[in-house]
């Protein structure tokens, strides 16, 4: 698979990756967020300090609240980070 394709041969934007991308991080830093919460029994600590506190690099934090509150990141950086989340949940 390519970014040109998908496994039905139907054309994928660099736009609809990015949108593919970002869903992800969002989704993983969020995620995480919440289950820290629910460990901590409180809804009042910040995406940024739970995900600190884990251990996830505060820059997938900043490219999650960019793709929820701005621009899509870019394709770069959306993939790095998509591997950094990767790496990050297989510990």
């Amino acid at each position: 698979v390519n970014s040109k394709t998908n496994v039905n041969d139907i054309p994928i934007t660099i736009y609809q990756l990015r949108n593919s991308y970002s869903t992800l991080l969002l989704r993983s830093v969020n995620g995480l967020a919440d289950m820290f919460r629910h460990q901590k029994k409180s809804a009042m600590l910040s995406v940024s300090h739970c995900c600190s506190l884990a251990g996830l690099p505060l820059w997938i934090v900043d490219v999650r609240h960019d793709a929820s509150h701005n621009d899509l990141p870019s394709l770069g950086v959306c993939r790095i980070g998509a591997l950094e989340s990767l790496r990050f949940w297989g510990e």
